[in-house]
């Protein structure tokens, strides 16, 4: 999909997950996707690559 609309949500934490707590969120012309990460540096480091 290409688009320049995208935008990028702050990292969360879910606090009912063990396994894989941290969440990245991000829209791409209007349609929204996550992924999941162990680590909070995990998903800074996928955060970074999408901006």
């Amino acid at each position: 999909m290409k688009s320049y609309e995208v935008q990028i949500w702050e990292i969360g934490k879910r606090a009912d997950r063990k396994a894989r707590p941290w969440r990245v969120r991000w829209a791409v012309s209007g349609q929204r996707f996550e992924e999941m990460f162990r680590t909070k540096a995990l998903a800074h480091s996928f955060r970074a690559e999408l901006a």
